[in-house]
């Protein structure tokens, strides 16, 4: 219906401008000029008071941070490790929920076996050639496929998830570090993505409490 509204919208501009034109055609005198250009007027004022008054919806500002991404690794295990983010603030619960579902997705494509840099054929393809996609079985790699996750924590401008990766690669990690680099730019700042690493900060082990600063998404 709203696709439907706004075709009929975009019909119902045309017209009026054809409408203007043809006002012209009809009486091309001084007389029909003027009456042509106040038509013209009085349509690109319907068309600019329609834009101001979605102009929040069309125009979204970036709401990350204009800092790059750090990203850094200590003595990550990727069958038994953390990775942890630092915020540049407290986040909202928008804030979380842009961060976690990345996150989710990032593990669900994971459990897929979408993360296996053996098997990603058309990258190796050159561009002045057709695409083609070969299904041998025989020669297939081992399938990647990550094996478990936790949920994601915060606390309070920190948070971490733990994972194993199972079988995939380090095409994951590739991965997830370019989907934050976006949400960090622009969405939520990310000041630091570290992988691995036994603690970040000042976290607390056993918190559980929201009036302590305490958050968690689901994975």
């Amino acid at each position: 219906p709203e696709e439907l509204r706004r075709r009929v919208r975009t019909l119902h501009n045309l017209s009026s401008y054809f409408s203007c034109a043809f006002s012209f055609l009809v009486s091309p005198s001084q007389g029909g000029l003027l009456a042509s250009l106040n038509c013209l007027a009085s349509v690109l004022l319907q068309i600019q008071a329609r834009i101001q008054k979605k102009g929040r919806d069309i125009l979204q500002p970036k709401t990350g941070s204009a800092f790059p991404l750090k990203v850094s690794f200590k003595d990550f295990d990727p069958m038994d490790g953390y990775i942890w983010l630092e915020l540049y603030n407290a986040p909202s619960d928008k804030d979380i929920d842009i961060i976690g579902s990345v996150i989710r997705s990032w593990f669900l494509l994971g459990q897929l076996g979408g993360f296996d840099s053996l098997n990603i054929q058309l990258t190796r393809i050159p561009v002045n050639e057709s695409l083609r996609y070969t299904h041998d079985h025989k020669k297939e790699p081992l399938p990647a496929y990550f094996q478990n996750s936790s949920d994601l924590e915060f606390q309070h401008n920190r948070a971490r998830f733990w994972v194993d990766l199972g079988t995939s690669d380090r095409l994951a990690m590739d991965i997830l570090i370019n989907a934050l680099k976006a949400v960090s730019s622009d969405h939520v700042g990310i000041k630091q993505l570290i992988f691995d690493g036994s603690n970040l900060g000042d976290w607390e082990e056993g918190m559980t409490s929201e009036d302590d600063g305490y958050k968690i998404y689901k994975i």
